[in-house]
């Protein structure tokens, strides 16, 4: 065992270009939906199960935990609010929400919602983010939930969402 450690030290000190790590990225999965509630953006779970961590990124920095949640988040119409004072909302500014179903799981797991506020004639609006590589901007898009498809059967569930999950929209 101590000369395979040694073998794979010399390894990695002789040809440290092959030595490269990799993580994989939070991409929309159609599970985490927002809509406007109050004047105030509201997010939840179309998957019937409750909010157990929501964490900001963006126009806004913080996290809640279950503690405040009590159970909610699971539906439309037990969807949990953003925020609580409406002079707070960045208008036409990405904002990047993270939801958890269980306080154990780490970002990783979690379900991102990625979405711009936009305010026209006091009328909220929630449209869609413009991600480049030079930039990331709010666009005039309506929102609407957004999922990757990636992977081997990627194909076979962008099809299935097609018949039965019509509202979301492919993220690419």
């Amino acid at each position: 065992m101590k000369i395979l450690h040694k073998i794979n030290l010399l390894y990695f000190t002789f040809f440290p270009q092959f030595v490269f790590a990799t993580s994989t990225a939070i991409l929309p999965d159609g599970i985490a939906r927002v809509t406007i509630k109050n004047s105030m953006p509201c997010v939840y779970l179309s998957n019937g199960k409750a909010i157990a961590r929501i964490t900001l990124d963006g126009a806004q920095r913080g996290s809640i935990d279950k503690n405040f949640l009590l159970q909610k988040g699971n539906s439309l119409t037990q969807c949990v609010n953003y925020n609580k004072n409406t002079n707070e909302l960045k208008y036409d500014t990405p904002y990047y929400i993270y939801i958890n179903e269980n306080l154990n799981e780490s970002l990783r797991s979690s379900h991102l919602i990625k979405f711009c506020i936009s305010r026209n004639n006091d009328i909220l609006q929630l449209v869609q983010i413009n991600d480049n590589a030079m930039e990331t901007k709010c666009s005039t898009e309506i929102w609407k939930p957004q999922k990757y498809y990636g992977g081997l059967f990627g194909w076979l569930e962008k099809l299935k969402d097609s018949v039965f999950n019509k509202d979301i929209i492919e993220y690419k």
